[in-house]
C-alpha cells in the first residue's frame, strides 16, 4: 500500500499520558561513603489525557515521498527542439486529489483523475458495420481471385523456378496475357469495392455534419421568415382596416 486515506475517531497510543521518563542512574560513591538519597519525584500535575481525538481526524498517510520526484512519474521528451516532460504515472493528480480531500471539498476529485471514456455514436458504427459488410464478401472474393492469378501467372513466367517451364509455348503466352488482364480487372474492380464503401461512408459523415451544422440553422432561419411574413400580413390588415 502507498497511501491510505484514514478519517474518524483516533485512539491514543498513550491513553495513561504521556510515558514515564527513565530512573536516573546511580551515581557512583566511594568505599565506606553511604549513597545520597534519591531527590523526590515532581508531584504529577492533574492533568486529565485524552484517550482518543476529540474530533474525527481527516488525514492522508504516504509511505514514501519519493513518488514526487520527477523521475518516478516524469518522462523527458524533445517536441520541436524544446523539452516537455510527459507524465506517465497519475502521481500528480494523486497530490492534488489528497490536499482537496484534506481540504474538505470532494466534489471535483473524481473530474481531475478521470480517464478518457469513449462514447461512439451507436447508430453511425452500425450503419458502418453494414455498409462494410454489404462489400466484404465481394472484396474478400475478388482478393482471392487476384492471388490465385498471381499464382498462376508466376508459374508461366517463370518466377516460380521450381515449376518454371525451360520454353513458353503459344498457350502458355496466350494463357499469361489473359491471366495479366484477368489481373488489371480484378485489381480495378477490387478498387471500384473500395471506393464504393468510402462513397458510402463519405455519404454518411456528409449527411451528418449537414444534420449538425447546417440543418438547425437552416429551421431557426425559415421559422424567422414565416413569423416575419406573419407580422407582415397582420400589419397590412390593420392598415387596410384602419
Amino acid at each position: 500500500i502507498l497511501a491510505a486515506h484514514v478519517t474518524g475517531t483516533a485512539e491514543s497510543a498513550f491513553p495513561d499520558g504521556p510515558p514515564k521518563p527513565p530512573e536516573p542512574a546511580k551515581p557512583e560513591t566511594k568505599e565506606g561513603e553511604s549513597a545520597p538519597p534519591p531527590p523526590e519525584p515532581a508531584p504529577a500535575a492533574a492533568v486529565d489525557w485524552l484517550k482518543q481525538s476529540a474530533k474525527p481526524i481527516n488525514i492522508v498517510v504516504v509511505a514514501d515521498t519519493d513518488m514526487l520526484d520527477d523521475k518516478f512519474w516524469l518522462q523527458k521528451q524533445e517536441f520541436f527542439g524544446q523539452r516537455v516532460l510527459v507524465p506517465t504515472a497519475n502521481n500528480g493528480d494523486f497530490v492534488a486529489n489528497a490536499i482537496e480531500v484534506l481540504a474538505g471539498g470532494e466534489d471535483l476529485v473524481g473530474l481531475r483523475s478521470r480517464g478518457t471514456s469513449a462514447r461512439p455514436f451507436e447508430v453511425v458504427e452500425r450503419i458502418q458495420t453494414e455498409a462494410q459488410a454489404r462489400y466484404s464478401a465481394e472484396e474478400h472474393a475478388l482478393q482471392a481471385k487476384l492471388k490465385d492469378t498471381q499464382a498462376k501467372l508466376a508459374s508461366l513466367t517463370g518466377k516460380d523456378q521450381a515449376n518454371a517451364p525451360t520454353a513458353l509455348s503459344a498457350e502458355q503466352t496466350k494463357a499469361i496475357e489473359e491471366f495479366r488482364s484477368d489481373m488489371v480487372q480484378t485489381r480495378r474492380q477490387l478498387r471500384d469495392v473500395q471506393a464504393a464503401l468510402r462513397s458510402d461512408i463519405g455519404r454518411l459523415k456528409t449527411g451528418l455534419e449537414f444534420f449538425n451544422i447546417a440543418l438547425i440553422p437552416l429551421i431557426v432561419a425559415a421559422a424567422a421568415i414565416v413569423l416575419g411574413v406573419l407580422r407582415l400580413r397582420r400589419r397590412g390588415r390593420r392598415i387596410t382596416e384602419a
